[in-house]
């Protein structure tokens, strides 16, 4: 029996608390790995699709309270955040705000550039949850999906939780990669750049 199965036959308890702070941390990982453990049953399916809607919100809101507080105290720059940069941006987003947090779900590091722009601009938290809310219930129920169904499908995560971990770690890279597709493309609808590269 590997480390894995060990640590959560030996504190239950403590499952649905790691995953919901490694969704929020990196949600990918964390909700491919929930659904592993949902195949195997570990968890269960709605409990880890509470988390993960808990842990998504929490993210969102967190970055969206950014925004708000970055406005408030007028500065141009906080971390990935640069206001100056995002001139052209912001009018973009303040015609169509909704779908813009709806797709950036989707395109997970863009994400958080536009949940900060939409509390700068002063998107209300009501509209903002009209949006984010439903890309996260999708995008949980994805990747959840996604651990549980590639988990089904191979015959190495019963012998060793480490081989299945090195595989979901590959289907973790290509999602990456295409997310970053998916980034560039929206950059190319921001800006009209042809080679999809800008200061967002």
């Amino acid at each position: 029996m590997d480390w894995l199965t060990i640590a959560v036959h030996s504190y239950p308890y403590i499952v649905y608390p790691v995953l919901y702070i490694a969704t929020i941390m990196e949600a990918v990982v964390g909700l491919i790995t929930s659904g592993v453990l949902v195949r195997e049953g570990y968890i269960s399916f709605l409990g880890i699709f509470i988390v993960g809607m808990c842990a998504e919100i929490t993210h969102d809101l967190l970055f969206w309270r950014i925004g708000k507080w970055l406005a408030a105290t007028k500065r141009k720059k906080y971390l990935f955040f640069n206001v100056d940069r995002l001139t052209a941006f912001f009018e973009k987003m303040r015609s169509s705000a909704g779908a813009f947090i709806f797709f950036s779900k989707f395109a997970w590091n863009f994400n958080r550039v536009v949940l900060v722009s939409a509390g700068y601009i002063g998107i209300p938290l009501k509209s903002f949850f009209k949006a984010s809310a439903p890309a996260a219930a999708i995008f949980v129920t994805i990747l959840v999906s996604l651990g549980f169904f590639f988990a089904d499908q191979t015959a190495l995560l019963k012998q060793r939780f480490e081989y299945a971990g090195l595989i979901v770690l590959a289907t973790v890279l290509v999602i990456v990669f295409v997310q970053i597709y998916i980034r560039k493309l929206i950059r190319k609808y921001i800006t009209g750049d042809k080679n999809g590269q800008s200061s967002v």
